[in-house]
């Protein structure tokens, strides 16, 4: 397996210049309200720069904002997150993030705001994160590993890990070293300026396992809280994605193949078919916020970058519609002759 994309030894100060730069640019639209970071800069060399950007609800144009560019791509694995301000409210429900931090731009000092989540959102953030990162793993090269990107995404497993413990989730021994793991690497990786020789190959097949852990662990011990009615669209979603059915979650690295259970079915159903539940009334929360989320960034032509938004189209329905449509005005001439 080719491993491409390796990890290079940046400072803090690199990073800094680049948060500074970026935001300078940024605010520089009179549209644009204020900018924030999401979360902090770690491990500089393997951390992403995620920044927030808060504008006026609408009336302008920023197609020609994106904030990734060639020229600083390293530091960011996606374009920035957008909001518009009277949305902020719903920022948790957007965003799966618990921290928020203004960046400096004159000094060091950064204003830093804690969200705490409910259970439930808990929950939530837990199951999408861990499939999201099992669809991202699908989805790529069988035959090539990003590296930087990989060891990027695997550090969010510390996350996953605590949003786990702190649900009660047991049986998740395999994450919770892996997690340690994964932060002794980092260390040692700053430490040695990026000289530090990793095994990319079984940090790929240890981070994919640790996802299948996580994930079936916290299905099979929270489905009694997945009361939904099946949703027709969610199942035919899944299939779509050459998905499979089966007794519990799993994953083919050679066939890059994801196995999952009927409860994470039960679970997504939840967003198409509301019950009145804390969990179905977040969900419902959730979608609402995403949804108009979304029809905000299309307006605007802002750059659709929602980090760990769910992995099903809330629109499934009609998308399926569209589908047949457009397949009707393929082959209808075909037919006519």
């Amino acid at each position: 397996m080719k491993i491409s994309n390796l990890p290079e030894h940046r400072t803090k100060r690199h990073y800094q210049d680049v948060i500074t730069e970026k935001v300078c640019s940024i605010e520089k639209h009179p549209w644009v309200l204020s900018v924030f970071q999401m979360g902090s800069v770690g491990c500089p060399g393997i951390s992403d720069i995620d920044l927030i950007v808060v504008t006026e609800d609408g009336g302008f144009n920023g197609s020609q904002c994106n904030v990734k560019t060639p020229d600083d791509d390293y530091y960011f694995l996606h374009d920035a997150l957008w909001i518009r301000k009277r949305d902020l409210d719903n920022l948790t429900n957007i965003f799966c993030t618990t921290k928020i931090m203004t960046p400096t731009i004159n000094d060091n000092f950064y204003t830093i705001e804690q969200f705490a989540l409910t259970d439930e959102q808990k929950l939530i953030y837990l199951i999408e994160i861990c499939f999201n990162k099992l669809l991202q793993i699908s989805r790529a090269s069988r035959r090539t590993i990003d590296a930087r990107g990989l060891l990027t995404r695997a550090s969010s497993i510390i996350h996953s890990v605590d949003l786990a413990i702190e649900l009660g989730i047991s049986n998740i021994r395999q994450a919770e070293i892996f997690s340690k793991e994964i932060l002794q690497i980092r260390q040692e990786w700053m430490a040695s300026k990026g000289m530090l020789e990793i095994d990319f190959i079984k940090l790929y097949s240890s981070y994919s396992a640790v996802l299948v852990n996580l994930l079936d662990s916290c299905l099979s011990q929270k489905s009694y809280l997945f009361t939904a009615k099946q949703s027709s669209s969610i199942l035919h979603l899944f299939r779509s994605r050459n998905i499979m059915i089966g007794s519990k979650v799993d994953f083919d690295e050679f066939n890059a193949q994801i196995t999952i259970p009927p409860s994470l079915i039960a679970y997504f159903s939840g967003y198409d078919n509301q019950e009145n539940t804390h969990l179905g009334k977040a969900q419902q929360s959730r979608k609402k916020a995403l949804t108009s989320h979304l029809i905000y960034l299309k307006n605007n032509n802002l750059m659709y970058s929602l980090r760990s938004s769910p992995a099903v189209n809330f629109e499934t329905v009609s998308r399926y519609k569209e589908i047949a449509k457009n397949l009707v005005k393929k082959y209808y001439p075909l037919r006519k002759n």
